[in-house]
């Protein structure tokens, strides 16, 4: 099994892909680079052989009914 983690932030986004063996594909990305998450999230899977079957993110900011919103980021998106 393999695990995308991930740890965002007003500024930097940083991808790793963990699986039984350690951490792997570690990459770091300037948030301002790109125009939402979705994008950055795009281009870093698209760097992979395969696709990670679980996610873990990781972010500085609260969930409200579904919604994630940063105070230093213009992006926002939701869980689901």
């Amino acid at each position: 099994m393999q695990v995308l983690l991930s740890d965002m932030g007003g500024t930097n986004i940083r991808f790793a892909v963990m699986d039984a063996h350690g951490m792997s594909n570690i990459v770091h990305y300037k948030c301002a680079d790109f125009p939402c998450f979705e994008k950055v999230l795009a281009d870093f899977l698209s760097t992979l052989k395969a696709k990670p079957s679980h996610f873990i993110l990781a972010v500085p900011a609260p969930v409200l009914n579904d919604e994630l919103s940063f105070v230093n980021n213009p992006w926002r998106f939701t869980i689901s």
